[in-house]
């Protein structure tokens, strides 16, 4: 044994065959070459680069104050605690689990073959493009924007607080119920019956292909029809009612107000007038004319042949410019005025005075 109680400086190399042990601290400036297994007790502490051609195995803590770069791969077969930052430059595997008690961030793409479950929230401030199906077990908020450029199956119920807009089409398989206003730019095609339990307002034309079935409809405006059109029930117009062509009534006509006619009035059957009857201008009649009560006429003329099947009564005088012929008796209850010649082609009784 050699024990050196001071300071012990070698110039040139130094080989140790067997063990060496080393109370106080070592100093090499040069180079150390250790063929063997190296055993420190205590604290070993390098200022400069440390090179490992092979293995490195440390059982007890590691504890690294500056950078560390691992060239190779780096195998942790226990648990591992990074304090403050980590940067992977390459491809990083996990084949157990993974627990990040705090925040994650992730600069680029994250590509999760697997299954992924968040029992917290998920606040994604970009945009989220599926491949695949997304299931949603509760509640969906988006306080944006949110396109679908694919289908969208909904099992549940659906509530948009917001606006909706849907560019494409829209297919709704069951009811469809509307509480507030509904606005339709576009055109609306409704192949099925429609039942509204309010009021309907159509702003612009309203045109019905099939047959229209009406109840208590009310037309604040003008109804205009350009085919035909039939009432199986009574109508009553409360205004003004202009047929501008021809208008025919199968049935009775009841006008219980005044008739004006501005043309010509063709009655192919009989005219029954129960009031009186005022005609400001000619009537002419191509048949006979029948009067049940009294006539009243004023300047009368009568082109053809008067007969009366009755007698006649004249209030006022009467002149007669042709012959007057009667087939019978003629009495004359006051003065007879001739003044012309008289002619009696039978007898003459005379029970006054002949002057």
């Amino acid at each position: 044994s050699s024990t050196i109680g001071g300071d012990s400086h070698v110039q040139g190399s130094q080989t140790v065959d067997k063990d060496q042990t080393v109370g106080g601290n070592t100093q090499v400036k040069g180079n150390q070459t250790v063929d063997g297994s190296s055993t420190i007790g205590g604290d070993a502490e390098v200022k400069g680069n440390t090179q490992l051609d092979k293995d490195l195995s440390v059982k007890g803590n590691e504890s690294v104050a500056g950078s560390s770069t691992i060239g190779g791969d780096s195998h942790v077969q226990g648990s591992q605690t990074v304090d403050k930052d980590q940067t992977v430059s390459g491809n990083a595997t996990v084949k157990g689990d993974s627990t990040v008690n705090g925040n994650q961030t992730v600069d680029k793409n994250s590509h999760v073959k697997g299954n992924q479950t968040v029992d917290g929230t998920s606040t994604l401030t970009g945009d989220v493009t599926t491949g695949s199906n997304v299931t949603v077990g509760k509640d969906l908020t988006t306080n944006g924007n949110s396109e679908t450029k694919g289908n969208s199956t909904v099992d549940g119920n659906e509530t948009v607080k917001g606006d909706a807009t849907v560019n494409g089409n829209q297919t709704v398989d069951k009811d469809s119920h509307v509480k507030g206003n509904q606005t339709v730019d576009g055109t609306s095609d409704l192949k099925g019956d429609v039942t509204m339990e309010g009021n309907a307002s159509v702003a612009k034309d309203f045109s019905v292909n099939g047959n229209t079935s009406l109840k208590d409809t009310k037309v604040d405006g003008t109804l205009e029809t350009t085919g035909n059109a039939t009432f199986d029930a009574d109508t009553e117009t409360k205004g003004n009612a202009t047929v501008d062509g021809n208008s025919t009534v199968k049935g009775d006509s009841d006008v219980q107000g005044n008739g004006h006619v501005g043309k010509d009035l063709t009655v192919d059957g009989t005219s029954d007038l129960k009031g009186d009857v005022t005609m400001e201008g000619n009537a002419s009649v191509a048949k006979d004319f029948s009067v049940s009560g009294n006539t009243s006429l004023k300047d009368t003329k009568v082109d053809g042949t008067l007969e009366t099947t009755g007698n006649a009564t004249f209030d006022a005088d009467t002149e007669v410019k042709g012959n007057s012929t009667v087939d019978g008796n003629s009495t004359v209850k006051g003065d007879s005025d001739v003044q012309g010649n008289g002619h009696i082609g039978k007898d003459l009784t005379v029970d006054g005075t002949s002057d």
